[in-house]
């Protein structure tokens, strides 16, 4: 089982073209092409995404692992509307705003293990095609009977 979940993340690195992992940059480069599905920034020193993801065009995976967030990425609607996993544990995130899942009918992953949330995220909209949600490692002490109804 462990072999095979290590394959699939090799494999989700491998198919990620453009991929900047470890490389403690604290601005999200400038020279992502317009065209990327995949975009790898894990364990940097990134707090902020700015505009950056605005002009790519059919994002699906960005994985922002490991970095320095104290809030959610504000993603443009262009973006939120492409996004099928966003990856984000082992940031400094406290609390989900009701909203920031606004606009993501099309997520399927999220993840936000190792954070401080105290609070269940209202997924909105998004819990529709939610099939996985990793909150593990947080203080969450009550999760909703209807959280993901």
């Amino acid at each position: 089982m462990i072999r095979a979940l290590i394959f699939l993340a090799i494999l989700v690195i491998m198919k990620a073209s453009y991929s900047r992992i470890g490389m403690d940059i604290t601005q999200v480069p400038s020279d992502i092409p317009y065209s990327e599905t995949t975009v790898m920034l894990r364990n940097n020193l990134l707090r902020d995404i700015g505009s950056r993801f605005d002009h790519i065009i059919n994002l699906e995976i960005v994985s922002l692992q490991g970095n320095l967030f104290s809030t959610f990425p504000n993603f443009s609607s262009q973006t939120r509307s492409t996004l099928k996993s966003i990856l984000l544990g082992v940031n400094q995130i406290p609390y989900a705003c009701p909203d920031m899942f606004d606009g993501m009918e099309s997520l399927i992953k999220i993840g936000l293990a190792k954070h401080k949330l105290k609070i269940f995220p209202d997924f909105g909209h998004a819990k529709e095609t939610l099939n996985i949600i990793l909150l593990n490692d947080n203080q969450i002490s009550i999760v909703p009977t209807d959280c993901l109804i």
